[in-house]
Protein backbone atom coordinates (compact mmCIF):
# COMPACT_ATOMS: atom_id res chain seq x y z
CA UNK A 1 0.00 0.00 0.00
CA UNK A 2 1.05 3.52 0.02
CA UNK A 3 1.91 5.79 2.69
CA UNK A 4 1.05 9.43 2.91
CA UNK A 5 3.53 11.80 3.31
CA UNK A 6 1.52 13.49 5.96
CA UNK A 7 1.79 10.44 7.88
CA UNK A 8 5.54 10.21 7.66
CA UNK A 9 7.53 9.38 11.16
CA UNK A 10 10.24 7.73 12.79
CA UNK A 11 13.39 8.18 10.19
CA UNK A 12 12.00 10.18 7.61
CA UNK A 13 10.57 12.71 9.62
CA UNK A 14 13.63 14.50 10.72
CA UNK A 15 14.01 18.05 8.23
CA UNK A 16 15.76 17.45 4.67
CA UNK A 17 19.30 16.28 5.64
CA UNK A 18 20.74 18.65 2.81
CA UNK A 19 20.56 21.62 5.61
CA UNK A 20 22.99 19.84 7.82
CA UNK A 21 23.55 22.01 10.20
CA UNK A 22 21.04 21.81 12.85
CA UNK A 23 18.60 18.99 14.58
CA UNK A 24 15.26 19.20 15.35
CA UNK A 25 14.50 19.22 18.80
CA UNK A 26 10.55 17.99 20.23
CA UNK A 27 9.73 18.71 23.64
CA UNK A 28 13.31 19.40 24.35
CA UNK A 29 14.94 16.40 23.42
CA UNK A 30 16.72 16.19 20.17
CA UNK A 31 15.45 13.73 17.47
CA UNK A 32 17.70 11.50 15.88
CA UNK A 33 18.83 12.26 12.27
CA UNK A 34 17.37 9.25 9.59
CA UNK A 35 21.29 8.28 8.89
CA UNK A 36 21.91 7.41 12.56
CA UNK A 37 20.62 3.93 12.64
CA UNK A 38 23.00 2.99 9.57
CA UNK A 39 26.00 3.91 11.37
CA UNK A 40 26.10 -0.05 11.66
CA UNK A 41 27.91 -2.11 9.31
CA UNK A 42 25.14 -4.58 9.64
CA UNK A 43 22.40 -2.41 9.02
CA UNK A 44 24.02 -0.98 5.94
CA UNK A 45 24.49 -4.84 4.91
CA UNK A 46 20.95 -5.74 5.57
CA UNK A 47 20.02 -2.60 3.17
CA UNK A 48 22.28 -3.25 0.46
CA UNK A 49 20.89 -7.06 0.52
CA UNK A 50 17.40 -5.73 0.62
CA UNK A 51 17.97 -3.25 -2.25
CA UNK A 52 20.92 -5.08 -4.58
CA UNK A 53 19.83 -8.90 -3.55
CA UNK A 54 23.39 -9.25 -2.71
CA UNK A 55 24.69 -10.64 0.55
CA UNK A 56 27.53 -7.90 0.97
CA UNK A 57 30.12 -8.14 3.81
CA UNK A 58 30.60 -4.13 4.45
CA UNK A 59 33.70 -3.75 6.27
CA UNK A 60 33.90 0.76 6.32
CA UNK A 61 30.56 2.42 7.47
CA UNK A 62 31.39 6.42 7.73
CA UNK A 63 28.43 9.10 8.30
CA UNK A 64 28.32 12.65 7.27
CA UNK A 65 31.91 12.08 5.35
CA UNK A 66 32.79 15.40 3.39
CA UNK A 67 34.47 15.22 -0.10
CA UNK A 68 36.15 18.53 -0.45
CA UNK A 69 37.33 20.47 -3.87
CA UNK A 70 39.62 23.24 -3.52
CA UNK A 71 37.61 25.32 -6.10
CA UNK A 72 34.11 24.07 -6.79
CA UNK A 73 31.24 23.21 -4.59
CA UNK A 74 32.37 20.32 -1.29
CA UNK A 75 29.74 17.44 -0.79
CA UNK A 76 28.56 15.83 2.70
CA UNK A 77 27.53 12.34 2.09
CA UNK A 78 25.00 10.72 4.61
CA UNK A 79 26.38 7.82 4.71
CA UNK A 80 29.62 6.06 2.99
CA UNK A 81 30.52 2.85 2.90
CA UNK A 82 32.66 0.05 1.49
CA UNK A 83 32.89 -3.38 1.24
CA UNK A 84 35.16 -6.35 0.85
CA UNK A 85 35.73 -6.16 -2.58
CA UNK A 86 36.33 -2.48 -2.22
CA UNK A 87 33.15 -1.70 -4.21
CA UNK A 88 31.93 1.54 -2.73
CA UNK A 89 28.12 3.16 -1.68
CA UNK A 90 27.05 6.49 -0.98
CA UNK A 91 23.69 6.40 0.40
CA UNK A 92 21.66 9.81 1.45
CA UNK A 93 18.03 9.39 2.99
CA UNK A 94 15.49 12.45 1.98
CA UNK A 95 12.49 13.34 3.75
CA UNK A 96 11.17 14.81 0.37
CA UNK A 97 11.80 15.34 -3.82
CA UNK A 98 13.12 18.00 -3.10
CA UNK A 99 17.24 16.70 -2.89
CA UNK A 100 16.68 13.87 -4.75
CA UNK A 101 17.51 15.29 -8.44
CA UNK A 102 18.90 12.93 -10.80
CA UNK A 103 22.02 15.42 -11.29
CA UNK A 104 23.06 15.01 -7.58
CA UNK A 105 24.25 11.29 -7.64
CA UNK A 106 26.09 11.78 -11.14
CA UNK A 107 27.83 14.43 -8.67
CA UNK A 108 28.39 12.98 -5.57
CA UNK A 109 29.68 9.61 -7.82
CA UNK A 110 32.23 12.10 -9.56
CA UNK A 111 33.07 13.40 -6.25
CA UNK A 112 33.54 9.94 -4.76
CA UNK A 113 35.54 9.23 -7.93
CA UNK A 114 37.84 11.76 -7.85
CA UNK A 115 38.55 11.22 -4.41
CA UNK A 116 39.34 7.88 -5.14
CA UNK A 117 42.64 7.22 -7.60
CA UNK A 118 45.99 8.76 -6.31
CA UNK A 119 48.19 10.40 -8.55
CA UNK A 120 48.74 8.50 -11.86
CA UNK A 121 46.80 5.27 -10.75
CA UNK A 122 44.98 4.26 -13.83
CA UNK A 123 41.55 5.01 -14.58
CA UNK A 124 40.93 1.03 -14.72
CA UNK A 125 41.33 0.80 -10.73
CA UNK A 126 38.16 2.71 -10.21
CA UNK A 127 36.19 0.81 -8.23
CA UNK A 128 32.52 0.02 -8.63
CA UNK A 129 30.69 2.64 -6.91
CA UNK A 130 26.84 3.10 -6.34
CA UNK A 131 24.55 5.86 -5.03
CA UNK A 132 21.13 4.99 -3.24
CA UNK A 133 18.71 8.04 -2.53
CA UNK A 134 15.78 6.43 -0.15
CA UNK A 135 13.07 8.87 -0.98
CA UNK A 136 10.06 9.71 0.73
CA UNK A 137 8.41 10.57 -2.83
CA UNK A 138 8.46 9.22 -6.35
CA UNK A 139 11.15 11.50 -8.57
CA UNK A 140 10.14 10.01 -11.59
CA UNK A 141 6.20 8.90 -11.40
CA UNK A 142 6.10 5.83 -12.73
CA UNK A 143 5.04 3.99 -9.24
CA UNK A 144 7.23 2.11 -8.75
CA UNK A 145 9.08 1.13 -5.55
CA UNK A 146 12.47 1.03 -6.70
CA UNK A 147 14.59 2.47 -9.32
CA UNK A 148 17.70 1.02 -10.76
CA UNK A 149 19.65 2.96 -13.40
CA UNK A 150 22.87 2.13 -15.05
CA UNK A 151 24.36 3.56 -18.02
CA UNK A 152 23.70 2.38 -21.48
CA UNK A 153 23.52 2.55 -25.13
CA UNK A 154 20.64 3.22 -27.01
CA UNK A 155 20.28 -0.37 -28.04
CA UNK A 156 21.00 -1.47 -24.94
CA UNK A 157 24.71 -2.54 -24.67
CA UNK A 158 25.93 -1.81 -21.08
CA UNK A 159 28.67 0.79 -20.88
CA UNK A 160 30.09 -0.94 -18.11
CA UNK A 161 31.53 2.17 -16.41
CA UNK A 162 30.66 1.07 -12.85
CA UNK A 163 28.15 3.16 -11.75
CA UNK A 164 24.74 2.53 -10.83
CA UNK A 165 22.36 4.44 -9.17
CA UNK A 166 19.49 3.56 -7.56
CA UNK A 167 16.29 5.35 -5.97
CA UNK A 168 14.16 3.80 -2.97
CA UNK A 169 10.60 5.30 -3.35
CA UNK A 170 9.83 4.83 0.71
CA UNK A 171 5.92 5.50 0.38
CA UNK A 172 5.32 2.47 -1.65
CA UNK A 173 4.88 -0.46 1.12
CA UNK A 174 4.09 -3.94 0.17
CA UNK A 175 4.72 -5.10 2.85
CA UNK A 176 4.64 -9.06 1.62
CA UNK A 177 8.12 -8.03 -0.17
CA UNK A 178 11.10 -7.37 1.53
CA UNK A 179 11.34 -4.49 -0.22
CA UNK A 180 8.22 -3.13 0.94
CA UNK A 181 9.53 -3.68 4.80
CA UNK A 182 12.02 -1.72 4.61
CA UNK A 183 10.73 0.76 3.46
CA UNK A 184 7.89 0.84 6.35
CA UNK A 185 11.06 0.57 8.84
CA UNK A 186 12.56 3.29 7.30
CA UNK A 187 9.19 5.40 8.24
CA UNK A 188 8.26 3.59 11.55
CA UNK A 189 8.77 5.50 14.52
CA UNK A 190 8.12 2.24 16.85
CA UNK A 191 11.00 -0.06 16.74
CA UNK A 192 8.72 -2.35 18.47
CA UNK A 193 7.20 -2.69 14.94
CA UNK A 194 9.81 -2.84 13.00
CA UNK A 195 10.46 -6.07 10.55
CA UNK A 196 14.14 -5.92 10.72
CA UNK A 197 15.94 -6.54 14.18
CA UNK A 198 19.08 -4.84 13.00
CA UNK A 199 17.26 -1.58 12.14
CA UNK A 200 15.17 -2.09 15.73
CA UNK A 201 18.17 -2.22 17.52
CA UNK A 202 19.50 0.59 16.29
CA UNK A 203 16.99 2.53 16.23
CA UNK A 204 16.12 1.64 19.72
CA UNK A 205 19.46 3.04 21.01
CA UNK A 206 19.57 6.21 19.14
CA UNK A 207 16.10 6.91 20.52
CA UNK A 208 15.70 5.30 23.92
CA UNK A 209 19.39 4.32 25.53
CA UNK A 210 21.42 6.96 27.28
CA UNK A 211 24.58 6.36 25.70
CA UNK A 212 22.87 6.78 22.33
CA UNK A 213 20.78 10.08 23.65
CA UNK A 214 24.38 11.56 24.94
CA UNK A 215 25.72 10.89 21.19
CA UNK A 216 22.92 12.83 20.06
CA UNK A 217 23.02 15.89 22.22
CA UNK A 218 26.72 15.80 21.77
CA UNK A 219 26.41 15.41 18.00
CA UNK A 220 24.18 18.43 17.97
CA UNK A 221 25.65 20.33 19.96
CA UNK A 222 28.49 20.34 17.46
CA UNK A 223 26.46 21.15 14.72
CA UNK A 224 25.11 24.00 16.13
CA UNK A 225 28.53 25.11 17.39
CA UNK A 226 29.53 24.63 13.91
CA UNK A 227 26.68 26.78 12.36
CA UNK A 228 27.35 29.54 14.81
CA UNK A 229 30.63 29.43 14.18
CA UNK A 230 29.83 29.52 10.10
CA UNK A 231 27.43 32.25 10.79
CA UNK A 232 29.63 34.47 12.50
CA UNK A 233 32.46 34.55 9.89
CA UNK A 234 29.68 34.96 7.59
CA UNK A 235 28.94 37.56 9.17
CA UNK A 236 32.17 39.11 9.45
CA UNK A 237 32.87 38.44 6.25
CA UNK A 238 29.83 41.00 4.96
CA UNK A 239 30.53 43.88 7.54
CA UNK A 240 34.07 43.67 6.27
CA UNK A 241 32.46 43.73 2.91
CA UNK A 242 29.97 46.59 3.26
CA UNK A 243 32.83 48.53 5.32
CA UNK A 244 35.19 47.92 2.07
CA UNK A 245 32.46 49.32 -0.23
CA UNK A 246 31.28 52.03 1.96
CA UNK A 247 35.27 53.20 2.18
CA UNK A 248 35.26 53.38 -1.81
CA UNK A 249 32.48 55.01 -2.42
CA UNK A 250 33.34 57.85 0.33
CA UNK A 251 36.74 58.08 -1.64
CA UNK A 252 35.34 58.31 -4.40
CA UNK A 253 32.36 60.99 -3.91
CA UNK A 254 35.27 62.69 -2.08
CA UNK A 255 37.88 62.83 -5.17
CA UNK A 256 34.52 63.80 -7.29
CA UNK A 257 33.47 66.76 -4.90
CA UNK A 258 37.47 68.18 -5.23
CA UNK A 259 37.49 67.79 -8.95
CA UNK A 260 34.09 69.46 -9.32
CA UNK A 261 35.34 72.57 -7.08
CA UNK A 262 38.58 72.56 -8.79
CA UNK A 263 36.96 72.78 -12.34
CA UNK A 264 34.38 75.31 -10.28
CA UNK A 265 37.47 77.45 -9.73
CA UNK A 266 39.04 77.46 -13.35
CA UNK A 267 35.80 78.57 -14.65
CA UNK A 268 35.67 81.65 -12.28
CA UNK A 269 39.07 82.28 -14.25
CA UNK A 270 37.80 82.18 -17.31
CA UNK A 271 41.26 81.60 -18.92
CA UNK A 272 40.89 78.39 -19.81
CA UNK A 273 38.58 75.92 -22.37
CA UNK A 274 37.06 74.01 -21.47
CA UNK A 275 38.93 70.74 -22.94
CA UNK A 276 41.90 71.87 -20.50
CA UNK A 277 39.71 72.35 -17.87
CA UNK A 278 38.52 68.74 -17.96
CA UNK A 279 41.74 67.32 -18.58
CA UNK A 280 43.17 69.16 -15.60
CA UNK A 281 40.74 68.16 -13.25
CA UNK A 282 40.42 64.51 -14.76
CA UNK A 283 36.94 64.48 -15.08
CA UNK A 284 35.21 64.13 -18.58
CA UNK A 285 34.55 67.06 -21.04
CA UNK A 286 31.00 66.57 -20.89
CA UNK A 287 31.01 66.60 -17.03
CA UNK A 288 32.74 69.83 -17.47
CA UNK A 289 30.11 71.24 -19.65
CA UNK A 290 27.59 70.39 -17.72
CA UNK A 291 28.81 72.07 -14.52
CA UNK A 292 29.56 74.81 -17.14
CA UNK A 293 25.70 75.44 -17.66
CA UNK A 294 24.92 75.16 -13.87
CA UNK A 295 27.38 78.14 -13.40
CA UNK A 296 25.98 80.38 -16.10
CA UNK A 297 22.41 79.42 -14.61
CA UNK A 298 23.25 79.80 -11.62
Amino acid sequence: GRARPEDLTGWMKAADLAAKYGAEIKDGVPVYTPADPLRSPDCVRLVLRVILGKDLDVLEVELQKMLSNPRRRAIVMDIFARDDEGRLYNIEIQAGLSGANARRPRFYLSMVDANTLEPGEEFERLPEAFSIFIVAGDPFGQGRPLYIFTRRAEDGLPLGDGTTIIYLNVLIQDQSTELGKLAHDFRCADPGKMYFSELAEATRHFKTEPEGVRNMCGKMAELLKEGEERGRREMYGKMAALLKEGEEKGLHEGRKAEQRSTVARLLALDKLSLEDIAAGAGLSLDEVRALAEQRRGA
